[in-house]
């Protein structure tokens, strides 16, 4: 509301500045970002590519932080919100609207794979019983390894978030084809994943093919596996080569750790000189 000098509360330009820099940011900084190479270990591949999906973020993270330090300190009233500001949020409004409502179309989406995990709080792997009924001793045991993997990784809900951090990300294209790097990585460190755990890579490839012609068969333009098949034949290949390495290593806290430390010195910033900032953004 505005008072009688022409202020703005607090909370309303905090509003407009996030807005305003949401859709920005995260375009340039996807535009930035680079789709990590295929590595020898899955689970390094996966980890990179997971980790290129919410790089652009960053920026983000650290505009927020700093914006937080400037509402912690300043005073209930601010400096009135200039219109080329409101005009700058819509693009942000619209990014935002658009991404929650494909998030919520997914999360109810109805699925029945012939081989899966599924569920977002308390995962589950499912095998539809044709599936199991063309499937010997080997391939059954296979498949069911690498969903656990998935299960225990709660894959889904991963999934589900990172399609929202995709879209939030709409209309970069590279952020699209990260999204789809990481998902042909999520599979290849869940078989290897699997394999680690006493699987045969030949009986684990096997199945999948068995899997992939009864999709084709259903749905003839829909299985997933062959959406893409340079990934599908990597994947493949992966299977009936040798693993080159042994158990995975723990993952270092260390790049939390300095995640957490610009973030806190971005509020520190933002509590020194966020006032600076903001009335230098405000009359841009």
């Amino acid at each position: 509301m505005h008072d009688g000098d022409g202020a703005v509360d607090r909370e309303i330009v905090l509003g407009f500045l996030i807005a305003s820099g949401l859709a920005p940011l995260l375009a340039s900084s996807a535009m930035l970002t680079r789709q990590p190479t295929p590595s020898e270990c899955a689970w390094l591949w996966e980890r990179r590519c997971w980790r290129s999906l919410w790089l652009p973020f960053l920026p983000l993270a650290v505009f927020l932080a700093v914006l937080l330090g400037w509402a912690l300190r300043e005073p209930e009233n601010a400096e009135p919100v200039p219109l080329l500001l409101a005009v700058l949020a819509v693009p942000s409004l619209f990014v935002s609207l658009r991404a929650l409502t494909r998030f919520l179309a997914a999360s109810r989406r109805a699925q029945s794979p012939l081989a899966g995990t599924v569920g977002l709080i308390r995962p589950r792997a499912v095998l539809d019983e044709r599936l199991v009924a063309l499937l010997d001793p080997a391939e059954l045991s296979a498949v069911r390894e690498h969903e656990l993997a998935h299960e225990r990784h709660h894959d889904p809900l991963r999934i589900l978030l990172a399609r929202l951090a995709t879209d939030l990300q709409w209309p970069s294209r590279t952020a699209s084809d990260r999204f789809n790097c990481w998902l042909a990585a999520l599979e290849a460190a869940r078989d290897e994943e699997a394999r680690l755990r006493g699987i045969d890579g030949a009986d684990l490839a096997s199945a999948i093919l068995v899997v992939t012609r009864l999709g084709q068969r259903e749905a003839p333009r829909g299985a997933a596996s062959l959406a893409n098949e340079a990934d599908f034949s990597r994947r493949l290949r992966r299977l009936l080569d040798s693993l080159s390495h042994g158990p995975h290593p723990s993952p270092s806290p260390l790049g939390r750790i300095v995640l957490i430390a610009v973030l806190l010195a971005s509020v520190a910033t933002g509590l020194l000189h966020g006032e600076v900032l903001v009335r230098s953004l405000l009359r841009l």
